[in-house]
């Protein structure tokens, strides 16, 4: 996540290139109202890795 701005991403997300940015546990940030990124999807991706194991 980055300071100030109520959305969570995947690490590798573009909107996190330069920026300082804090890790947080997906089910920490929900619970603290963050929505997912609509360009990384977080959701999507991890729910897909989830069904991949």
């Amino acid at each position: 996540m980055v300071d100030g701005r109520p959305r969570y991403h995947l690490a590798d997300c573009t909107h996190l290139m330069g920026r300082a940015t804090e890790g947080l546990p997906v089910a920490e940030a929900v619970e603290l109202g963050f929505s997912p990124c609509g360009l990384c999807r977080p959701v999507d991706r991890l729910v897909a890795a989830a069904a991949q194991r």
